[in-house]
């Protein structure tokens, strides 16, 4: 009987336990990677993770962090002098372009070298030239990973570089390649699979520079066409990790991938879970075809019902949910019975919350699209117009009284005089 108890106690954990939608559908891929996120890029919502919090190292997939800081806070037609330490401090087995010390190049052909050939020496010309060194790179990378919601990650350089204080976890990096993927110019400069560095002030030739990411390779057995930008990222302590961007139609994804055994298991495990995705997800209705606000009524006002009153302070965010839930959204309101005649125009009245099923997607504010105070006026204003004009009939109708009343006894002892006169004769 014991074993009994104990084997359904098991099957129960390991029901429970399945990751993500995997366990009620039996379409759903089977993957080998251990650290996943499947993320809505435009929400940061996850649709699909395994091990999302276990920290682990990014290896190259640093630099997407590196770029992103890049693109966000220089000029690219600035130039950047490669010092000592940044060409020395690299290990030369590892990923670079052969710059050399005083060598100058441009802010742009630094991040493109990141991003094709996942330059360490341009990585780190680009955390001096950015942070003034690589200490300061590595504080304003960590500031801006936690202003994206990264709470599992640390970096110390700009490379990836094995470091063991140097880590991350797969939601983490997906929050920030979510961040990367918003940026017009990280996405002008990353999806770029083959260019050229100029000659510069040491080296005459022009430096080749292509792609080495195989999502990108469209003559690559692994190539996705829907993959917008990716960077694949390798040491022997960190394996293989593989964060990418991808979009099909209003639908936009992150998959991210780190410490997986194989790069193979990147490659196919990204594959699989976008090939799903697109297949099995679309983007919610807007916000238009959900939300019908109510009308209120003003305290002690009696014309104040008006459709226009309110209004979302900002649209619902449109999310990308399964093809077989979009009548499984629903939106809940909080409001008072009555509005208050001191509310403004763009007072916070209540709020909306958008659900599918049971789970909250979002919350917004509903306000006031017009003064209410003003629509009172225009109730005292009718009032006092109301009582003016009754006051003044109930006058005039007083004094009409009077009158006809003055009226009827003059003509009533005009009758009795000439009646008595008549007796008289």
């Amino acid at each position: 009987m014991k074993r009994i108890a104990l084997f359904i106690v098991t099957l129960c954990l390991v029901f429970f336990l399945l990751p993500g939608y995997a366990k009620a559908d039996e379409s759903f891929p089977t993957l080998n990677s251990t650290s996943v996120v499947l993320m809505d890029a435009k929400t940061r919502r996850v649709l699909y993770e395994i091990n999302p919090n276990e920290k682990r190292y990014p290896a190259s997939t640093t630099k997407i962090m590196t770029m992103l800081l890049a693109v966000e806070n220089g000029n690219l037609d600035d130039t950047l002098t490669l010092s000592h330490e940044a060409i020395f401090s690299i290990e030369r087995d590892s990923s670079h372009i052969a710059l050399d010390e005083n060598e100058i190049i441009s802010l742009r052909s630094a991040v493109e070298a990141c991003s094709m050939a996942s330059a360490n020496d341009a990585a780190n010309g680009i955390a001096e030239f950015i942070g003034g060194s690589f200490s300061g790179f590595a504080d304003m990378m960590n500031a801006r990973a936690a202003e994206l919601g990264c709470t599992n990650t640390h970096f110390v350089n700009a490379h990836g570089l094995y470091d063991p204080d140097h880590y991350t976890t797969a939601y983490d990096m997906a929050l920030i390649m979510a961040a990367a993927a918003a940026n017009p110019t990280y996405l002008e400069l990353t999806t770029i699979t083959s260019d050229t560095i100029a000659p510069t002030n040491i080296q005459p030739e022009t430096r080749p520079l292509n792609t080495n990411n195989r999502l990108l390779i469209a003559s690559s057995p692994y190539y996705i066409e829907e993959v917008v930008t990716s960077k694949s990222g390798y040491t022997d302590e960190s394996k293989h990790s593989l964060v990418s961007y991808a979009k099909k139609g209003d639908v936009e994804l992150i998959v991210s991938i780190i410490g997986s055994e194989t790069a193979a298991d990147c490659y196919n495990d990204t594959r699989s879970l976008l090939d799903y995705a697109f297949a099995n997800y679309q983007l919610s209705p807007n916000s238009d075809e959900l939300v019908e606000l109510p009308s209120l009524p003003v305290a002690f006002y009696l014309h104040a019902d008006n459709p226009n009153e309110l209004a979302l302070e900002s649209p619902f965010s449109q999310f990308v949910i399964p093809n077989d839930q979009q009548e499984a959204l629903s939106v809940s309101y909080e409001l008072p019975d009555t509005l208050s005649q001191s509310k403004k125009s763009g007072s916070v009245v209540g709020t909306a919350t958008l659900y599918l099923g049971d789970e909250v997607l979002e919350t917004r504010n509903i306000i006031l699209t017009e003064n209410v105070s003003s629509k009172f006026s225009l109730f005292i204003n009718f009032i006092f117009t109301t009582l003016k004009w009754i006051i003044i009939l109930l006058v005039s109708a007083i004094i009409a009284l009077i009158v006809a009343k003055k009226i009827y006894i003059h003509h009533r002892r005009k009758k009795r005089r000439q009646q008595r006169r008549h007796q008289s004769r």
